[in-house]
C-alpha cells in the first residue's frame, strides 16, 4: 500500500508532503516505511520513520514497533537566517490483545528525545513589576527527554454500538506531568453511516522553571518561559462526528467524515489569556484499496 499527503494553506504559506509505502514481508508481518517534508515562512522540517508490525498465529496479539527521527530549521518569518536546529528521535512499542470476541486490550510505551533550539523566537518573558520591568528572549533547555505510557480498552457493546477508552499518562525531565482521558462511543445508525462521540479530559502538571511572572533580582533566570504548553492546567473536549461511505466496491472503500465540537483550557498562573476556548470543525475524505 501506498499513500500521499500533499497539504497547502496559501494564507500561511505552508507546505506539507508525505509519503509512505507499506507491504506485507509473511503472514501477520508487515513493515511500513514514511516520509514528510514541511515548510513554512519560519519553520522547515523533514521526518523520516517505518513500523514493523507482526500478529501471532492465533490473531490474538498484535505488536507493532515504530521509530521515527526528524531535524527542522527553526527562525522568524521574514529573516533570511534560521535562529538555530532542533532534532528529534521518538520511539514506541504498541500491544493488542484480543480478550473475547467484544473486547480488546491496548498498551502503548512511547518516548522521544529533543536536542536543540526549543525556544519560541516570538516570545518574550518578562522580569519584575512596574517601571522596572524589563522583556527578555525566552530560554529553555536544549535537551528534552519525554516519556508517555497508554492503556485502553475497545468493546462491542452490541452489534450496532462500540466504545472504547484510553488514559495516557506522560512525563519528562523538565517536571511536565500529566494524564489525559479519552472516552468514544460510535453508533452504527446504517449499513453505511456511523455516528461518534468523542471526548477528552486532562491535567498537568507545568514545567518546574515556568513562571507566570518572574521577580526581578540580580540576574535573569537562566530558564525561563511564558509558554502556556508548559503551564499547569487543565483541558476538556467533545465533539460530535458522523462518517459515511458512500462506495463500496471489493477492491476499493470511499468515505466522507465531519466532525464539529469544542474544545476549553483552564491555565494555571498565567495572567494573560488564562482561558482558551475553541471551535472545532473538520472534513475529510478517505479512499482505501489493497
Amino acid at each position: 500500500r501506498m499513500d500521499a499527503v500533499l497539504r497547502m494553506t496559501p494564507d500561511q504559506r505552508l507546505d506539507r508532503l508525505a509519503l509512505g509505502l507499506a507491504g506485507t514481508l509473511a503472514r501477520g508481518r508487515v513493515l511500513d516505511v514514511r516520509a514528510s517534508t514541511s515548510q513554512s515562512p519560519d519553520y522547515r522540517s523533514v521526518t523520516v520513520g517505518g513500523a514493523f508490525t507482526f500478529e501471532d498465529e492465533t490473531r490474538r496479539d498484535t505488536v507493532r514497533l515504530s521509530i521515527d527521527g526528524s531535524l527542522a530549521s527553526v527562525g522568524r518569518a521574514g529573516d533570511p537566517d534560521p535562529v538555530g536546529a532542533l532534532g528529534s528521535v521518538g520511539a514506541s512499542l504498541a500491544w493488542s490483545r484480543v480478550l473475547s470476541p467484544r473486547w480488546i486490550a491496548d498498551l502503548a510505551l512511547a518516548g522521544e528525545l529533543l536536542r536543540g533550539v526549543q525556544e519560541s523566537p516570538y516570545r518574550s518573558v518578562r522580569i519584575g513589576e512596574g517601571l522596572q520591568r524589563l522583556a527578555v528572549p525566552e530560554a529553555v533547555p536544549n535537551a528534552r527527554h519525554r516519556v508517555a505510557l497508554a492503556l485502553g480498552m475497545r468493546a462491542a457493546l452490541s452489534s450496532h454500538v462500540f466504545a472504547r477508552a484510553r488514559l495516557r499518562l506522560h512525563a519528562d525531565d523538565w517536571g511536565v506531568r500529566g494524564y489525559v482521558l479519552e472516552p468514544e462511543l460510535v453508533f452504527a445508525l446504517a449499513s453505511p453511516v456511523e455516528l461518534s462521540l468523542t471526548g477528552a479530559l486532562g491535567a498537568q502538571h507545568g514545567a518546574r522553571f515556568r513562571r507566570g511572572s518572574y521577580a526581578s533580582g540580580p540576574e535573569v533566570p537562566r530558564w525561563r518561559t511564558h509558554d502556556r504548553e508548559l503551564a499547569s492546567g487543565f483541558h476538556g473536549r467533545a465533539q460530535l462526528g458522523l462518517r459515511w461511505r458512500f462506495l463500496e466496491r471489493e477492491h476499493a472503500t470511499l468515505a466522507g467524515a465531519a466532525r464539529g465540537g469544542f474544545e476549553r483550557h483552564r491555565f494555571l498562573d498565567t495572567p494573560l489569556l488564562p482561558r482558551r476556548t475553541a471551535a472545532l470543525f473538520g472534513l475529510s475524505l478517505v479512499g482505501e484499496w489493497p
